[in-house]
């Protein structure tokens, strides 16, 4: 006969469903789990021959006695499963952990250290710096999401997100910015602070080069709306505009139509900065866009207000402090103080600034020279016709030497017989 239990609290015939048991006598109960065990060897003992003869029904039965035990000792007093400590062992441990849920909890204790940390050289930031690389590439999508307010932390506080501001911001482009909406709008604040610290052409040179020609439309859309967001947040003046300009025409002929409606969404953006300096760097656009386009320029300037940014660079602000303490100027991006934070970038602006410098010497045809002294007038003139979209650039490169093509161009006009190549020669 099984011995009276003696293990549960006063006043219960039953200790699993008693709200008031001690967690110290859950052991004892569970024991009474081992008093199945003399009476199974009995049963074997006794019918031995059975259990010989029924070798797979008795290994089942046993395997099941086991288990059955193993699931009574291992639950709660309640019956529920008992809870894993996730914050449990070192830091450095649980930030690469193979359970997703511990990393979380790791990243969130991480971030909290970079918040405490008063000085911008603490050693916190030095010797997490390889975790943050390794945040960006977590395949856990919930965890990935904590540990990036680790990492605009990190890109906030400390220096040292200076030298990793290509490999951070490549990382975003190729991981975070299209997935969960907690996880783009982190690494938007990210890219974020890099511009407001200063460093914002090698954020938007990752942005164009390695955005705009993304193979997953997703992140190539999002790469355009990011860069449109943070011209529309800091103005067009604190950017490089050449480098985003010069690479937006092959967003128009993608065949994707969200990424067309959100190339256009840039252009209608820069031209609430730059007006008509944006419209020399768009002739290659087909009719049916540019119409588009100028029809929602021409909304723009019926508007007639004048865009201002609504966050500054660090410079900026230490500007907009001083005026403020001298007595001009106010706090907002939208009154005096902001305005003059900016003015500067604006008035410089035009389209020439714009206007990606061309290579012509790379650009004309191979025989270019070969042609321009052949006997026969027509291989002179269609030569020269070829060579003259290409010379005709708004902006060359100063770097490349024309003195043998400006040479033989000055030879054709003062020495060809044919009139219609001195004319073309001369044009």
């Amino acid at each position: 006969t099984t011995p009276e239990f003696t293990g549960a609290p006063t006043g219960t015939d039953d200790c699993t469903n008693n709200t008031n048991t001690d967690k110290h006598t859950a052991p004892l109960f569970h024991h009474q789990s081992l008093l199945l065990l003399p009476t199974l060897l009995c049963v074997c003992e006794r019918d031995s021959l059975f259990f010989r003869t029924h070798n797979f029904f008795s290994f089942l039965l046993l395997f099941l006695a086991a288990a059955a035990l193993a699931n009574t000792t291992t639950k709660n007093m309640d019956g529920s499963e008992p809870q894993e400590d996730l914050d449990a062992g070192p830091l450095e441990d649980r930030l690469v952990s193979k359970k997703w849920n511990v990393r979380r909890n790791a990243y969130e204790e991480l971030t909290a250290l970079f918040v405490r940390a008063e000085e911008d050289n603490d050693p916190i930031f030095g010797k997490h710096s390889a975790t943050i690389q390794k945040i960006l590439v977590d395949g856990n999508v919930m965890a990935q999401e904590k540990g990036l307010a680790a990492v605009a932390e990190w890109v906030t506080r400390t220096p040292l997100a200076l030298k990793s501001v290509s490999s951070i911001c490549a990382g975003l482009i190729d991981k975070c910015i299209a997935g969960r909406p907690g996880a783009k709008q982190k690494s938007l604040e990210i890219f974020m602070q890099f511009v407001e610290r200063e460093v914002q052409e090698p954020a938007i040179r990752e942005l164009v080069e390695k955005g705009f020609v993304h193979r997953v439309p997703k992140n190539l859309q999002t790469s355009i709306e990011f860069t449109r967001e943070l011209i529309a947040t800091f103005g067009a003046g604190v950017m490089p505009l050449k480098l985003i300009v010069g690479a937006m025409v092959p967003l128009f002929e993608n065949s994707d139509g969200k990424i067309r409606a959100e190339a256009q969404a840039l252009a209608v953006e820069l031209y609430r900065w730059v007006k008509g300096a944006i419209k020399p760097s768009l002739e290659g656009l087909r009719p049916a866009q540019m119409k588009t386009l100028e029809a929602e320029w021409a909304k723009i300037d019926a508007d007639g207000s004048r865009a201002l940014p609504s966050r500054f660079l660090r410079s900026q602000q230490e500007k907009m402090l001083l005026q403020r303490m001298n007595g001009g100027g106010d706090a907002g991006g939208s009154g005096a103080g902001g305005a003059s934070a900016t003015e500067d970038e604006d008035e410089e602006m035009d389209a020439f600034d714009l206007t990606q410098p061309v290579d012509a010497l790379a650009k004309l045809p191979p025989d270019f020279y070969d042609l321009m002294a052949s006997k026969k007038w027509k291989d002179r003139k269609d030569t020269i016709d070829a060579a003259f979209p290409i010379l005709s650039a708004p902006k060359l490169r100063t770097d490349c030497d024309y003195g043998t093509i400006t040479s033989m161009l000055k030879n054709a006009v003062a020495k060809d017989v044919n009139v219609m190549v001195v004319a073309k020669a001369a044009e």
